[in-house]
């Protein structure tokens, strides 16, 4: 009974440790350039993806590389320059192995799938797009406005307001305001005895 207890452990130990000695490493990997992807013999055959980084398990595939019993293989990564990428391996024991993050680093862009492409400047909004500048509002020149002097007559001037008016006008002068009135008629009997002094003055 205990052998056999030491016999089931043995067994289960040498199976976790070939589970857990299965992996793939993580190389470099620059665009347009092979690369040879490598990882740990368990059993064959061995299926190895290339998935986003940020959803290694739900993001779509970004390349597949087929099932070989080998426990390496060669890549030709026609991915742009910058993307994060993660490699999944896939054994006969339907074990898992995955790399770390991996950034494709720059170089010859000539291999690049088209659907990964970026965009070039053909499909960038067009500059005819923006408004051109004859439907832009016009800047009209800035208009004067001229207000004609207005010349008051005397006949307004004196039809102004009176001095009993509203606004407290001043007062027309009652010594010279009215040359027809009072003062002119007493003016006049005096003028008269100045003629008549003359007179008398002369025949005396």
């Amino acid at each position: 009974m205990f052998a056999t207890f030491i016999t089931v452990a043995l067994f289960a130990a040498a199976s976790i440790r070939n589970v857990a000695a299965f992996e793939i490493y993580t190389p470099q990997i620059t665009q347009c350039q092979d690369v040879q992807l490598t990882w740990e013999a368990t059993k064959g055959p061995y299926n190895i993806l290339v998935v986003p980084a940020n959803d290694p398990c739900e993001g779509d595939i970004l390349a597949d590389l087929g099932d070989t019993d080998d426990t390496s293989i060669t890549w030709h990564p026609d991915l742009p320059a910058g993307w994060q990428v993660v490699l999944s391996a896939l054994d006969g024991n339907n074990e898992e192995a995955w790399s770390g993050t991996i950034t494709i680093g720059g170089g010859d862009s000539s291999c690049v799938r088209a659907e990964f492409a970026p965009a070039s400047s053909s499909a960038a909004p067009s500059s005819s797009a923006a408004p051109s500048s004859s439907a832009a509002p016009s800047s009209a020149p800035a208009s004067t406005l001229v207000i004609p002097p207005v010349s008051v007559s005397s006949s307004a001037a004196a039809s102004g307001p009176s001095a009993n008016g509203p606004l407290g006008g001043v007062a027309s002068d009652p010594f010279t305001s009215n040359s027809n009135g009072a003062m002119g008629q007493a003016a006049a009997p005096m003028v008269l005895l100045g003629a008549i002094s003359a007179v008398l003055a002369f025949c005396l």
